[in-house]
């Protein structure tokens, strides 16, 4: 496994920080950065549950200017990708220095679900947009869509602007392994997301859960997702820790496990890509 990827966090690996408990402060994105250098990780990326469109232009840029002095790398990202939204982030991405917008294609209310289709035509129009910027935009596989249908949109639009955030984990939810999410969209992976899982029976024997856990505990083996990810992509991407934990008892139980888990998955990356 090679050195060529940089191990990053998102807002993902922090949500319950992120989104805040009463009487403990909310993470600001101005705060990943400090996660980062705490981590020793060298890139941020920002999630649709840390929405940048409300940060005013300057404290943009003041992000951008913060990770450049921490020598990071920061990647935008959002949900809801019509083409007035896209052209937008597109924006935001190039005030703040990021050359890679994460995309979610559907809004969270069930608004806005286009067909692949659609998605297709929106994404040409923006295209002259991305490549003028010099910005790649990477869409996420997500609950919807196939890994199938998410390829096709790729190989649709043909160019190195437009590839995937290949998320290890997502597609469960479609019953489509890691394994074969990979193979359908690592060729075009412009960023790995890695969280792990566990499927277990429910109380008396009848149905299963599926959980999170932290990096390295659980179902999914992340050095064959790197490794297969390197063998099928041609080129560099960056590799961002999530996660899908469950709450805890209290707040503080729940924030004290959250950073935990953040520690655990960045050091066990750290090792699989000879980074420790």
């Amino acid at each position: 496994m090679n050195g060529k990827h940089l191990i990053g966090i998102s807002s993902y690996t922090f949500p319950y920080a992120c989104a805040g408990f009463p009487d403990a402060s909310v993470l600001q994105a101005e705060d990943l950065i400090d996660k980062a250098q705490e981590l020793g990780v060298y890139c941020v990326q920002y999630g649709d549950n840390m929405p940048l469109e409300y940060l005013d232009d300057e404290r943009l840029s003041g992000l951008g200017q913060k990770a450049e002095d921490a020598g990071i790398v920061l990647e935008a990202g959002m949900r809801h990708a019509s083409k007035e939204r896209l052209i937008r982030y597109i924006n935001i991405a190039e005030r703040m220095g990021a050359r890679l917008l994460r995309v979610i294609i559907d809004d969270r209310k069930g608004e806005f679900e286009p067909a692949p289709r659609v998605v297709t035509g929106i994404l040409r129009e923006i295209l002259p947009m991305l490549e003028e910027k010099n910005i790649i935009l990477g869409i996420e596989n997500h609950d919807r869509f196939t890994a199938e249908q998410y390829a096709e949109v790729i190989q649709d639009i043909g160019s190195g602007f437009v590839g995937t955030v290949t998320d290890t984990t997502n597609s469960l939810s479609n019953e489509e392994s890691c394994a074969y999410v990979l193979e359908k969209l690592a060729p075009f992976c412009v960023c790995l997301h890695v969280k792990d899982y566990k499927i277990a029976r429910l109380p008396g024997g009848l149905g299963l859960s599926v959980t999170g856990t932290c990096l390295g505990e659980g179902r999914m083996d992340c050095k064959v997702a790197i490794e297969t990810a390197d063998r099928l992509s041609g080129r560099d991407f960056n590799i961002i820790l999530e996660s899908w934990m469950q709450p805890c008892e209290t707040p503080e139980e729940t924030l004290r496990q959250e950073a935990d888990w953040a520690e655990r998955g960045v050091r066990l990356l750290k090792t699989l890509l000879g980074q420790a």
